[in-house]
């Protein structure tokens, strides 16, 4: 289902970061769930356009007849779903003397403008997308 893909992306790719920034007493992060309750983000005020680097660092110069091509989006997202729950198994305190709780954080509201780079490659199968890199222009 589209809520296990959510929390499957999640728990590979966001998990991880969380992990990285824990506060001091905190040992560590489980996401457990993840439920928009059926909402879904809004996108507007999309801007697409070429970025003057074609090449990234390390890589060739990506010349007009080659299969691969990166694009650029300015956008502005945003999700309002009073309904939501994410949860969260907190591991407070050491191996050994801590204690895990469960931290409930509902009715997510986000908004914020963005940008993804998007790289496209021909040969790659359907939607021909290689990878995407998105980060918030300004904190959401």
């Amino acid at each position: 289902t589209c809520s296990d893909s959510v929390i499957g992306f999640m728990k590979d790719y966001i998990e991880p970061l969380l992990q990285e920034v824990v506060p001091v007493g905190i040992d560590s992060l489980e996401l457990l769930d993840f439920d928009l309750a059926n909402q879904t983000p809004f996108v507007k005020n999309i801007q697409i356009f070429d970025p003057p680097v074609l090449a990234s660092p390390g890589s060739e110069f990506i010349s007009p007849s080659s299969t691969k091509a990166i694009i650029a989006a300015n956008m502005d997202i945003g999700l309002l779903a009073p309904d939501s729950k994410l949860t969260m198994k907190v591991r407070v305190g050491g191996r050994k003397f801590g204690y895990d709780t469960l931290v409930y954080i509902e009715g997510l509201h986000l908004s914020g403008s963005m940008q993804a780079i998007i790289h496209i490659d021909y040969e790659a199968p359907f939607p021909h997308i290689a990878c995407i890199s998105a980060t918030f222009v300004r904190k959401p």
